[in-house]
């Protein structure tokens, strides 16, 4: 159970705080028969600062769609910074995903920088991770991972009350016939090419496989399918 507790430090008589101070807490319980001690510090307190360092990244959130065994094509991350004094860090979490999730940096200069995250499984299984980039002084920033496995065939497709999804491909369009929410093309690598809403016609003349896989969205379960040009 937890218990909400607060001390205004400001209502204190007699005290004066400095900007910049730590807090410091202590612990003692004799639950099970073993006593515990344990202290804690928080370091550099600090209230009604507005030249703070900061850090911003590009992007919150970093998918790849894989197939098992193949690696995938790295992608980029901008960190930008401001006011920092300290060298960036970049530290994913939880380790046991360092196996499939490589970084190419795991630290850049107190002004920031570029940085790519790459995926490799060999397995088929769904696998979510985050990277918590920090510098001293400035609130975290948490990017999410994730990558989900790519599944070849032509799914079973059954008739009901939003009819029968059956694609098409002529030349440089796709045509769905049925209904569904949302759709993605995907690369037999796993590379993820177009994605959009509902359309019945898709262009495909910006798309260069000659092999794609569909997945259709119905908003009750995903179809794919594996089309040829």
């Amino acid at each position: 159970m937890w218990f909400d507790y607060r001390i205004d430090l400001s209502k204190v008589e007699g005290l004066t705080i400095d900007d910049k101070f730590h807090v410091a807490f202590s612990y003692y319980s004799p639950v099970g028969g073993n006593e515990t001690s344990l202290n804690f510090m928080i370091d550099d307190v600090t209230f009604g600062r507005t030249d703070l360092p900061e850090l911003s990244v590009d992007n919150d959130f970093i998918k790849f769609v894989f197939r098992s065994g193949q690696e995938m094509t790295p992608q980029p991350l901008n960190i930008y910074s401001d006011r920092t004094t300290a060298p960036v860090t970049i530290t994913l979490t939880p380790s046991t995903e360092k196996k499939y999730f490589k970084l190419s940096h795991e630290k850049l200069p107190l002004e920031g920088g570029a940085m790519a995250v790459g995926f490799k499984s060999n397995d088929s299984k769904t696998h979510a991770a985050a990277l918590l980039i920090q510098t001293r002084g400035a609130e975290p920033i948490i990017v999410k991972l994730l990558a989900q496995p790519i599944t070849d065939g032509i799914s079973n497709v059954t008739s009901g009350s939003d009819g029968s999804l059956i694609p098409v491909v002529n030349g440089t369009e796709l045509t769905v016939n049925g209904t569904y929410q949302t759709y993605q093309l995907f690369s037999t690598d796993g590379s993820l090419l177009q994605q959009g809403s509902y359309q019945q016609r898709i262009d495909l003349s910006g798309v260069q496989s000659k092999v794609l896989i569909l997945k259709l969205n119905t908003g009750k379960d995903v179809r794919t399918f594996t089309l040829k040009r």
